[in-house]
């Protein structure tokens, strides 16, 4: 199921829209830091693109699999943590993979990838938590759930 959510704009617009006296109140503070990335970005041209939003669970694992090369659909690597988490080992060094498939952006325009901080989804995992994604360079990714409030880092997509 995890890898079918790939609703990350949906997910960004029903919490700002229907969820807007909390959003407001600062209950998804990932969120807000994605719309607030829009702000920052002003100077890279986004018509024609969704804008930037906070992607889903699926789509960051499409993002794993198309940008970082990992071999996710092999079921010898996957592992139930239990509770709705999970993780994959021997997948490569994902981070140094993400940052070679965007060799070509320019320095001063991205910001690399790192182990060992997680990265937000717009994935609900239960009525308090939502989906993080973390990875290490020894080639296991996790994909599991925290606090809503808890504070972490987010990595923005946009769509064409």
């Amino acid at each position: 199921m995890a890898d079918g959510d790939i609703e990350g704009y949906r997910n960004n617009m029903l919490i700002r829209e229907k969820r807007s006296e909390d959003y407001a109140n600062g209950c998804y503070p990932a969120f807000k830091a994605a719309e607030d990335f829009i702000s920052e970005a002003g100077t890279l041209q986004t018509t024609g693109t969704t804008g930037w939003y906070l992607p889903s669970n699926g789509q960051w694992f499409d993002i794993l699999r198309n940008i970082g090369g990992a071999d996710m659909f092999s079921g010898s690597n996957f592992v139930d943590w239990g509770y709705g988490d999970f993780y994959w080992e021997n997948l490569g060094n994902i981070p140094l993979a993400m940052d070679n498939a965007m060799e070509k952006v320019s320095q001063d325009r991205k910001t690399s990838f790192y182990i060992y901080s997680y990265h937000w989804t717009s994935s609900a995992a239960s009525e308090s938590g939502a989906r993080y994604l973390d990875f290490y360079d020894d080639g296991t990714a996790f994909c599991n759930n925290l606090p809503k409030s808890h504070a972490d880092p987010i990595r923005c997509v946009l769509a064409f």
